[in-house]
């Protein structure tokens, strides 16, 4: 007997006039009129074969056959893609700025200020091309610190390696660098991204030249917004740039209005190869999170980004309807199972300055917790790795019944598998923001109509007070 799938996102629009649904399992979404909308959530049965619920996956053939679905869906995009290998190498664990809520301060007290050096490199080599067996079809590495730009010895000792073992199995190699951009010029810029193949940065602005300026300062105190800003501006002249904006409890939206002002009159949202997007600040003690009255929970994040989205959509870097309804239709597809966190699949590593290897970047500086040692390949943790592995860290109780979890997966599997209170850092309350903006659009595209108002219709645990 037909049922109503348990993934269904219904959302109001007009108060009643009509509806839309989104299968969070399918990543599918349409308008329905508010009879059949009604029918399927209060008598699916009634509704027999109705094709287009049914390709929708709105409607289907039972929860215990979905729930089998959902866990083939995620167990295929988890294990499935051996063409693609990613490592995350960190050259250093020593930073130029001093941020206060960074964990680096703790990996220096725990005495983690590591510089990768030629001997791990070396031993580096044999690990990486044990890996590119088989049908690995892409190679990618990411930069990281600390700062890695305090180590360039490394990444430009390292690059020439990885791309002759890549071009001999005919493998695409790709690299990107997350920095504070502090330490970039125009020359290094062109190192990188020529002689180290660097396709893309990322860097960080807080959310506020003031508070940024008081907050992520150099370690002799001085300021660095000015700077960052005018780093993006001539690395889009080179390569793609994605620019976190950080915020916290205390963020408003005026301060990351600021952030995107800026941005813009340096040119760089214009360009087509920048992105700009919000990241929630986590405060550190002893390299564990802490949940404190500056760490912004999801209600509070989602309703920053329903107002952080239209103003950035308005500005020029997306002039068009037809840009918008791009962008957030890539926001949408993106979610769902085919989006796994790299520490946990099998195909993604996190290697320390020492040479030691994390499934998760939460755990560099704890060397209890490495699956492996590119130093000691006789080192395996068997047990470490199955802790990733070999869980289904997507099933917690509390969010059997949630109608997004094929979206948000219970959360961050670290906190997820490692047993952090998660009350703040679960739910994903942005995703019907994001879905109320492309109903606008297509609104005004199928019907030629102006939306009003648009609201959750079965999620209960939906704050009210976030504005669609």
């Amino acid at each position: 007997m037909a049922t109503s799938s348990l993934f269904n996102l219904i959302l109001e629009i007009d108060k009643g006039k009509r509806y839309f649904i989104q299968n969070t399992l399918t990543g599918k979404g349409a308008f329905v009129d508010s009879a059949l909308c009604r029918d399927l959530m209060v008598s699916p049965s009634t509704l027999g074969s109705k094709e287009e619920l049914i390709e929708l996956g709105a409607l289907v053939e039972d929860e215990e056959t979905e729930r089998r679905c959902l866990e083939m869906e995620m167990n295929r995009f988890r294990y499935s893609s051996p063409g693609h290998i990613s490592l995350t190498i960190l050259t250093t664990s020593k930073c130029n700025l001093c941020c206060p809520y960074c964990y680096e301060a703790v990996l220096s007290e725990a005495g983690f200020s590591e510089v990768m050096d030629v001997e791990t490199e070396a031993a580096l080599v044999p690990f990486l091309e044990a890996q590119l067996q088989g049908a690995v079809t892409e190679f990618s590495v990411t930069w990281y610190g600390g700062e890695p730009l305090l180590n360039l010895d490394t990444i430009f000792r390292l690059t020439p390696v990885f791309i002759d073992a890549c071009s001999k199995k005919g493998i695409t190699y790709r690299a990107t660098v997350v920095t504070n951009a502090t330490l970039l010029d125009l020359d290094i810029l062109k190192r990188l991204t020529g002689d180290a193949a660097v396709s893309s940065f990322q860097i960080t602005l807080e959310a506020g030249k003031r508070r940024h300026d008081t907050s992520r300062i150099s370690i002799n105190g001085q300021p660095t917004y000015e700077q960052i800003i005018a780093a993006a501006a001539f690395i889009i002249e080179q390569c793609n740039v994605d620019i976190r904006v950080n915020v916290d409890a205390s963020s408003t939206f005026h301060e990351i209005k600021e952030v995107l002002d800026s941005l813009r009159d340096a040119g760089v949202l214009e360009s087509g190869r920048s992105s700009v997007y919000l990241g929630r600040l986590l405060y550190f003690l002893n390299k564990s999170r802490i949940v404190d009255n500056r760490q912004i929970d999801e209600a509070n994040y989602a309703a920053l980004i329903a107002h952080f989205l239209p103003y950035l959509y308005g500005l020029p870097a997306c002039k068009t309807e037809e840009q918008k309804l791009k962008l957030l239709l890539n926001f949408v597809s993106k979610k769902g199972p085919q989006k796994q966190c790299g520490a946990v699949s099998p195909n993604s590593m996190v290697v320390d300055a020492a040479g030691r290897l994390y499934k998760c970047w939460e755990e560099v500086g704890q060397p209890s917790r490495a699956v492996a040692d590119v130093r000691r390949p006789d080192y395996y943790n068997k047990r470490n790795l199955a802790f990733w592995l070999g869980s289904g860290y997507w099933k917690n109780p509390s969010c059997k019944y949630c109608p997004v979890l094929p979206v948000c997966k219970s959360g961050c599997a670290y906190f997820s598998l490692s047993g952090y209170p998660k009350a703040t850092y679960r739910c994903d309350f942005v995703f019907p923001v994001v879905l109320s903006a492309l109903i606008r659009l297509y609104a005004r595209k199928l019907f030629s109509e102006e939306v009003s108002s648009v609201s959750v219709v079965n999620w209960p645990g939906y704050p009210a007070d976030i504005p669609l």
